[in-house]
């Protein structure tokens, strides 16, 4: 499947996307800045362009095809959405009537967050909250700690938001649940990390 179109330039009063294709405005510069206190530090993104802490993964919708599939029929224009890495491909920059925007195939969009603040999932798509190691595993008596930091322990998550299909088969939110290796595909969404998830990929809920 082709998931890029390559358009640089468009002028149309009737611009409508076909094939799949969604185009979203991208702040793209919003990672590449910190703010501390009256310092603002410049950083650079470029290096790792596709490390969750240098890449942006949500923008706003701005023209979406017609007919899309039920399970993504939500989508509308001025929605903020939240989708897979490759939003910011150089491939997927594009420009239309003098606006600079990005391309992302509609299945690659994981989650609409609406007007309200509500967290809606698209697809066959989960987020799930990873589940940290025990401190106390890497602790000495004295407080020591034999690890730089604790990690995500492999391969396990704590369903956060889901979608019918996957809560149809009995699963519920807040279920501790395992998934296939190498699923733990992590994201950020709303400044809260979690792993993203296809329904296929999650094997079982953990009591």
């Amino acid at each position: 499947m082709k998931y890029y179109q390559e358009v640089h330039l468009v002028e149309s009063d009737n611009f409508r996307p076909i094939n799949g294709v969604c185009y979203l405005f991208v702040e793209d510069n919003k990672k590449s800045t910190l703010k501390h206190g009256t310092l603002t530090l410049h950083l650079r993104t470029d290096y790792e362009p596709y490390q969750i802490d240098n890449c942006v993964q949500d923008g706003i919708v701005r023209h979406i095809p017609d007919n899309l599939p039920a399970e993504y029929a939500n989508i509308k224009v001025g929605d903020k959405v939240y989708t897979h890495h490759f939003l910011i491909n150089e491939k997927n920059l594009v420009e239309i009537n003098g606006e600079p925007m990005r391309t992302i195939q509609y299945d690659q969009i994981y989650c609409i967050i609406h007007s309200e603040g509500m967290l809606e999932m698209l697809g066959k798509w989960n987020l799930l909250e990873p589940i940290k190691e025990d401190e106390s595993n890497f602790k000495t008596a004295g407080g020591l700690l034999l690890k730089p930091e604790i990690g995500n322990i492999e391969r396990y998550g704590i369903i956060r938001y889901s979608n019918t299909e996957l809560l149809d088969t009995g699963a519920k939110i807040g279920d501790k649940v395992t998934m296939r290796k190498n699923s733990e595909y992590e994201i950020e969404v709303e400044g809260k990390r979690y792993f993203r998830v296809h329904n296929d990929d999650i094997l079982a809920v953990i009591e």
